[in-house]
């Protein structure tokens, strides 16, 4: 990175002392990009009767203070590096003007204190208030793992993790097409980097949303998606869908169809069953010619690289029987046509079990 003078040019904050002389330093709090250069700056404030002895900078880190860089009183001051301070700091003066400069800040001066300390004739030392080192990383981005799309089967799961580094740290929160998830875990921090995970469920309803993370930090975001494809067993329903499904005996060419209402991947191949039974591998299901024999309880499925389907709601087929015209004058003498009658019982209606095992369609005679 580029270095960069940073002097923070902020209020000055001054520890008087009783017979007019002080000394400040700035900038309070000192803050710095990590990479660019830190200047801290003091200054004593003396009337042209007063004197002073010595000035020294003092730097400290839990509870390890080091003098970096003083000065004794000469005119101009004679500047030096006296205490050999083990931070890296530059000293410079100019009589009541001094200066340390830390060249290309990094993250392990985050935190430090730094003071200065005046020592004057016939007086107790002067100290300046103690400014704090801030050691800023702008936020440059977020990534998530994995990235770009993802395909998954119904149920099963995913780790995604995010990832962003910052100080301060940034904060993360995660999202399904725009809707702000609920946090699984707290984040993971380091000194200068958070970490989040993210436990995904693939949901037939989520096929083409995106899941993503969104870093913030102050002013700026930053986002990184990932584009789902969930993979989920077939729909069916039959159609006709109206149960019971009434065919008039003898009817030619009569079909039934498995409707897939939706499937992910495409559907590979069907069931038909009857009564519990498998009859047929397609799609639709034709009957050349419907017998009584044919009755009863209709159900389909279908099959993609997913699974099974569930079966489809049971169609009831119902077969109508008919009978000559001499056969319903007995049993309704004022029907001339065919009676349509529908078949109650298994076996076949005959002449002589007629009443007993069938009975009057809709209570009309209709034409064959």
């Amino acid at each position: 990175m580029q270095l960069r003078n940073t002097l923070l040019l902020l209020s000055i904050i001054t520890y008087t002392c009783t017979n007019g002389l002080s000394v400040d330093i700035s900038p309070i709090p000192a803050t710095a990009i990590a990479g660019d250069n830190l200047i801290v700056t003091s200054v004593i404030t003396k009337t042209e009767t007063e004197s002073w002895k010595a000035f020294v900078f003092y730097v400290f880190d839990s509870g390890n203070t080091q003098a970096c860089g003083g000065a004794p009183y000469t005119a101009p001051a004679a500047c030096s590096d006296i205490f050999g301070c083990s931070y890296g700091f530059s000293f410079s003066c100019n009589y009541t003007h001094f200066s340390l400069l830390l060249n290309n800040v990094t993250i392990l001066f985050k935190g430090f204190s730094i003071y200065a300390e005046v020592t004057i004739a016939g007086s107790p030392t002067v100290k300046s208030v103690t400014t704090t080192i801030i050691v800023k990383i702008p936020l440059q981005g977020v990534s998530l793992t994995p990235n770009a799309s993802i395909t998954k089967k119904e149920s099963e799961t995913q780790v995604f993790r995010c990832f962003a580094r910052s100080l301060p740290i940034a904060s993360l929160s995660w999202y399904l097409s725009g809707s702000i998830l609920p946090t699984q875990s707290p984040p993971v921090i380091t000194t200068d980097t958070v970490t989040s995970t993210y436990t995904y469920t693939a949901k037939k309803g989520d096929n083409g949303k995106r899941l993503t993370c969104t870093a913030v930090y102050e002013s700026t975001s930053f986002t990184k998606d990932a584009l789902l494809y969930v993979l989920y067993r077939p729909i069916v329903t039959i159609s006709p869908n109206n149960s019971p499904f009434r065919v008039l005996e003898n009817t030619t060419n009569m079909q039934i169809t498995c409707i897939v209402t939706d499937a992910n991947p495409a559907v590979t191949s069907f069931t038909w069953k009857k009564d519990g039974s498998t009859i047929n591998g397609t799609a639709n299901y034709t009957i050349p010619k419907v017998h009584r024999s044919h009755a009863g309880s209709y159900t389909c499925s279908a099959a993609n690289s997913v699974g099974n389907s569930e079966p489809s709601t049971a169609m009831q087929l119902d077969v109508l029987c008919s009978y000559t015209n001499e056969i319903c004058k007995d049993m309704w003498p004022n029907c001339q046509q065919t009676l349509l009658v529908e078949n109650k019982m298994s076996g076949i209606c005959s002449n002589t079990d007629f009443s007993h095992h069938c009975q009057k369609s809709c209570g009309v005679c209709s034409g064959m």
